[in-house]
């Protein structure tokens, strides 16, 4: 995932992109926050 946001962002800092800064900024806060699954319940297994 981190590969294709990084392709990405290069692909839009060398002009290549007609995508906004803000769309680029959106898009991947979004892929994180959604790949992101943040549970601090203790796990009862362990």
């Amino acid at each position: 995932m981190f590969g294709a946001l990084a392709f990405l962002y290069q692909h839009w800092l060398t002009g290549n992109s007609k995508i906004s800064k803000s769309r680029v900024i959106d898009h991947v806060s979004l892929a994180i926050e959604a790949q992101a699954n943040v549970n601090s319940t203790p796990d009862p297994t362990r």
